[in-house]
C-alpha cells in the first residue's frame, strides 16, 4: 500500500485543492506527505552550449537567482507543511529545478509504494507552471497511480479534509481492469470507505451464444449478459469483503461506459473513481485507456489512475 504520497504544488490555490485529499488519505494509509515544488531551468540550450569563461561567468550570475528561487520555494512549502502538522504523518519537503513533469516523475519513481496527488489546473505568478499541462504529462508518463483532481468544480477549503466514503471500481471482465482491484481494497479498508463495482453492457455487444441457442433456454441475450456480468462482479465483491472492506456494492446497467460512470460518480455523494490505463513502454505508454481518459479528464470526479504495467 502507498507509504508515500508525493503532491506537487505550484503555490496557486487552485493547485492546493489537492490537499483536503491529502488530509483525509494520508493518516487512513499511514503514508508519509512530500511536497514538491519545481522550477524550470534557467539555462538554455544555448547557454548549455557555451564553454570556457563566458559559460562560468553566466551561470555565476544565475546561481544567485536560483538560490533565491529554491529559498522561497522551500519557505512556501514549508508554511503548507505546517498547516499538514496536525495530521499525525511525516511530512517533507523538497524542491527540484528543471521540466516540472519530468522531475514530478523522476521523483515519485525513486521510492516504491507513492501516490502522486495533485491537481489538474493551476496557474500563478511570473514563471509558475501550468498545472493542467504539467498533470497531463505526468499522467501520461509515469507507472506510479495517480490521484487527480478537478479543484476548480469541487473548492473544499485547503486545510479540511474531503472524506472519501465510496470509491467507484470500473469493471469490463478484463485482467486489465481488474489490476486496480487490490488498491481499490487496500485504500477502502484503510480509509473505512465502500466500494461500488460497475459494469457497464454496451448495447451494441452480443453473447457468446447465438439468439436462437438463447431463445431455446428461455432467456434473451440481455438477460444472459446481465446474470453472466452480475455474477462475476459478486465474485470480486467476495474477493473484497475477504480483503477487509466491509460494504461492497456491485452494479450492471447498459449504455455508454464513460457516460454510465459519470452518471455513477455524480448521484454518489464523496466519491472517488478508482480507474486503470494501459501501461507500456516507449511511445506506446503515453497511452491511455480511452474510457479512463475522459473519465479523468470530463467527469470532474477524484479519479485514482493505476497503471497495468504487463498488459
Amino acid at each position: 500500500m502507498f507509504k508515500r504520497i508525493l503532491t506537487p504544488l505550484d503555490g496557486s490555490t487552485l493547485s492546493e485543492g489537492i490537499l483536503p485529499y491529502v488530509r483525509a488519505l494520508a493518516p487512513a494509509l499511514g503514508a508519509r506527505v512530500e511536497l514538491l515544488h519545481t522550477h524550470s531551468s534557467m539555462t538554455t540550450y544555448e547557454l548549455e552550449d557555451m564553454e570556457g569563461e563566458e559559460h562560468a561567468s553566466i551561470m555565476a550570475a544565475l546561481e544567485p537567482v536560483q538560490t533565491r528561487l529554491r529559498n522561497q520555494s522551500v519557505s512556501y512549502l514549508s508554511q503548507v507543511a505546517h498547516g499538514l502538522a496536525d495530521l499525525g504523518v511525516e511530512t517533507r519537503v523538497s524542491v527540484r529545478i528543471g521540466s516540472p513533469s519530468d522531475q514530478i516523475v523522476d521523483v515519485a519513481e525513486q521510492e516504491p509504494d507513492t501516490l502522486i496527488a495533485m491537481s489538474t489546473h493551476g496557474r500563478a505568478g511570473v514563471g509558475r507552471w501550468l498545472m493542467g499541462s504539467v498533470t497531463d504529462r505526468v499522467l501520461h508518463t509515469t507507472m506510479t497511480p495517480m490521484l487527480v483532481v478537478h479543484p476548480e468544480r469541487f473548492s473544499p477549503s485547503p486545510d479540511s479534509a474531503t472524506a472519501i466514503q465510496t470509491l467507484i471500481v470500473p469493471l469490463d471482465g478484463s485482467d486489465l481492469a481488474e489490476t486496480v482491484l487490490p488498491i481499490a481494497g487496500a485504500v477502502a479498508a484503510a480509509a473505512g470507505a465502500g466500494v461500488h463495482l460497475v459494469r457497464v453492457l454496451d448495447e451494441a455487444g452480443r453473447s457468446a451464444m447465438s439468439v436462437g441457442q438463447l431463445a431455446e433456454a428461455g432467456v434473451s441475450e440481455g438477460t444472459r449478459e446481465e446474470g453472466d456480468a452480475s455474477e462475476y462482479l459478486g465474485g470480486k465483491a467476495e474477493d473484497l469483503r475477504r480483503g477487509g472492506v466491509t460494504e461492497v456494492h456491485t452494479m450492471v446497467v447498459r449504455g455508454n461506459p464513460a457516460e454510465e460512470i459519470e452518471e455513477l460518480s455524480r448521484n454518489t455523494p464523496n466519491s472517488m473513481l478508482v480507474a486503470c490505463t494501459h501501461g507500456r513502454s516507449g511511445v506506446g505508454r503515453a497511452v491511455m485507456g480511452s474510457v479512463t481518459d475522459r473519465l479523468v479528464r470530463h467527469s470532474g470526479h477524484p479519479t485514482l489512475v493505476v497503471r497495468a504495467p504487463h498488459y
